[in-house]
């Protein structure tokens, strides 16, 4: 069973200039965090008051599109839910997971 994921767009704001981006630039938080408030609490200067990632990436990269990823971090969770897989094997469906989600955000802009 993998993690329960959610993907937070952070630029754009809004999907409307979805068909310029080139790439997309994914921030993954690490483990042992609360995936409630992971993308916002990891991704801060040490002074808590800049989302650089949202702020200081399209300054630096034209046409990119910025996302972060949280999950259920706490190994220990997959384990004790019966999960037998290797972290490689979570690591994998958490990222194909990632890539679908990412799709639909796309595909629900780019459909009339």
């Amino acid at each position: 069973m993998a993690p329960s994921i959610r993907v937070k767009r952070l630029y754009p704001t809004d999907a409307k200039h979805d068909k310029d981006a080139t790439f997309d630039v994914i921030f993954f938080h690490g483990l042992n965090i609360d995936p409630a408030t992971a993308y916002e609490n990891t991704w801060r200067t040490k002074d808590n008051t800049i989302l650089w990632p949202q702020k200081w990436l399209p300054t630096h990269l034209e046409n990119i599109r910025v996302f972060t990823v949280s999950y259920d971090a706490e190994p220990t969770k997959w384990f004790a839910r019966g999960n037998t897989e290797d972290v490689h094997s979570i690591g994998q469906i958490l990222l194909e997971n990632v890539v679908i989600k990412l799709m639909t955000f796309f595909l629900s802009y780019a459909l009339p």
